[in-house]
Formats: structure tokens, C-alpha cells, sequence
């Protein structure tokens, strides 16, 4: 029918399946070539003989399992990676020097029938050493007042705190931090949350005691800690104080960070000079030859210089981030 269609006479089809039979019919058997011998060698050789060439045979899966087996045992391990720490269980592979020593360890375990080592120490995961955070620098109530507070226009010690707290909690990276930076929301939530408690007649005598504690809570707690302990009035004050400046760039966030950072290193090392120097005054005025002295002098000057080339190669120090 269909050859009826197109116009093709049923002599042609069958010369066309009788063509193919007859190619299949002549076509040369296909050779193997010497086992162990690449196929892209072969057919550089093209006809030539092989004779020459060393073959050597590979070497089979039963061959390579003579000799004595590996040991495996299920051991306890703990992820200092992983905020909780916790506490998981893989298989660990017995070194040729521990097998000895620790075939009188392991036991069965009652649960799933593994062989466990029951004296051995819990190690740490592996790849949890390649979890760098980055150090975050933190300052004390104190110096803020002294060293931060007079030049911080706009700034409250509370959103510093904030700002503080999320440089902790997504290791310096900016962009994450400018997409979660939201202090009115959270001030204005714990004002509700506030105004709620103070009209409680049940917890009017908390409001008073957190008035007292209202000096040492942005040095001991974390930002949001902090504002459950604030009162109403407080938690009010700061939203006038910092709503103005909402919402700040990203830039304004990188350079309060690093120039607080800055400053703090600064005065670290500062005072670490002024200890050496104050150090060596002291042993100086214990010595009288005028030749220990010099000696002592000259000690200081360099110790004095070795902390100030540390102070210059500090990355706060060293690097701007702008």
C-alpha cells in the first residue's frame, strides 16, 4: 500500500534488502587484538606485527586482595563546626600500627551490631578545621565612652552594639549584613513588648529594677538581650535618636565598624608600649652602672620598635576598607 503511494515498484525493495544482506555478507570479520594492549596502539602498529612489544597483563581484583584486610570500626566523632557541637558516629579506618594496639578496644555495639572502639577518644571532623570565622573585635563600656562617644554623631552605643552583634553573626560580610540591618523594626517591637509589661500591674516592680541595671546592659549583654532589660522610655529615646539616619548605606556600616576596630587595636598597643616602657623605667632605677643602664635602654628602644612594626602590620592597621 504504501509502495503504492509513493511509486516504488516491490523489485526495487527487494534489490535494496538483498544490497544490505550482501554487504553484511562480505564484510571482514573483526579481529581481536593482544589482550592488555591499548586499542590507540594497535592501530599505530596498523598490520605490523606485535612480537616486540612487552605486554604485561593487568592485574586482577583477586590478586589484590591477598594479603590481610582492612579494619573498620564504628567510632564517635563531634563537629566543632556546627553551633551545637554535637555528637555523630562514622566509620573509621584502623592504621597497620593500631591494630594491635586497639583490637582489645572494640566491641560490639548492642544496637546495630557495629564494631565500635570503646575506649577511643572522640575526634574531631576533619574538614570542620577549614571553618575559619573571622575575629570580630569587641570594646567595653568604657572605652566606648571614652574613644568612641565623642566623635559618634548619630551613632547611640546601643546601634553600635547591633552593629557589633551582626558582624559577629555573618563573619564581616557587608552585603548580608546591609540586607538584615533593621534596628528600628527590632526597637520598635520591644517598645510594644515594653509597654505591654509596664501596664501589667503583676510586673510593675520589673520596670523599676531594670531602670537600675539601665547603666551596665549595653556593655554585658548583646544588643537584643538588651533591649528586653531597657524601659519604655529608654527604648523610645533611642528610636528618636537614630530614626533620622534610617536607613544607613553600606558604606556608612563598613566604616563605623572599621574605624571603632581601628581605633581599638590602636589603643591596645599603646598600651602595650607603655607597659615595656614603664617596665624597663622601673628595672632602670634598680640598676647603678651606667652601663646596664644604656644596655636596658637600648632593649626598650628595641622592643618598643618591634611592637610598633606589629601595630603597622596589623590588618586594621595595614589595609583600609573602604
Amino acid at each position: 500500500m504504501i509502495a503504492d503511494i509513493l511509486g516504488v515498484q516491490k523489485t526495487t525493495i527487494k534489490n535494496v534488502v538483498n544490497l544490505n544482506e550482501r554487504l553484511k555478507a562480505t564484510k571482514p570479520p573483526r579481529k581481536k587484538g593482544p589482550t592488555g594492549v591499548a586499542r590507540e596502539v594497535l592501530q599505530l602498529y596498523g598490520n605490523a606485527s606485535l612480537a616486540s612489544l612487552p605486554i604485561q597483563a593487568s592485574e586482577g581484583f583477586k590478586s589484590r586482595r591477598d594479603g590481610e584486610t582492612t579494619r573498620w570500626v564504628w567510632c564517635e566523632f563531634s563537629n566543632s563546626a556546627h553551633p551545637a557541637k554535637i555528637h555523630l558516629h562514622h566509620w573509621h579506618r584502623l592504621s597497620d600500627t593500631k591494630k594491635k594496639d586497639e583490637d582489645e578496644d572494640i566491641q560490639m555495639n548492642e544496637n546495630d551490631q557495629k564494631p565500635c572502639c570503646k575506649f577511643r577518644a572522640v575526634s574531631d571532623y576533619g574538614p570542620a578545621s577549614f571553618n575559619k570565622k573571622a575575629q570580630v573585635v569587641r570594646y567595653s563600656p568604657s572605652f566606648y565612652a571614652k574613644h568612641v562617644a565623642p566623635s559618634s554623631v548619630g551613632w547611640s552605643s546601643w546601634e553600635t552594639d547591633y552593629l557589633f552583634d551582626l558582624c559577629d553573626e555573618f563573619d564581616l560580610r557587608f552585603t548580608v549584613i546591609y540586607d538584615r540591618y533593621a534596628p528600628l523594626t527590632l526597637l520598635r517591637q520591644a517598645l510594644s513588648k515594653a509597654k505591654g509589661v509596664q501596664t501589667d500591674t503583676k510586673v510593675k516592680h520589673v520596670s523599676k529594677s531594670r531602670k537600675k541595671s539601665d547603666s551596665i546592659v549595653l556593655g554585658s549583654f548583646s544588643a537584643t538581650a538588651a533591649l528586653s532589660l531597657m524601659p519604655a522610655d529608654r527604648i523610645k529615646s533611642l528610636v528618636e535618636q537614630i530614626e533620622p539616619y534610617q536607613p544607613r548605606p553600606l558604606e556608612s556600616l563598613k566604616d563605623r565598624y572599621y574605624s571603632i576596630a581601628r581605633s581599638l587595636v590602636e589603643h591596645e598597643f599603646r598600651k602595650k608600649i607603655q607597659s615595656v616602657e614603664a617596665r624597663f623605667n622601673e628595672m632602670s632605677q634598680t640598676i647603678g652602672n651606667q652601663t646596664n643602664i644604656d644596655a636596658l635602654a637600648h632593649q626598650k628602644a628595641q622592643l618598643v620598635a618591634e611592637t610598633k612594626e606589629e601595630l603597622n602590620r596589623h590588618p586594621y592597621i595595614k589595609f583600609h576598607y573602604e
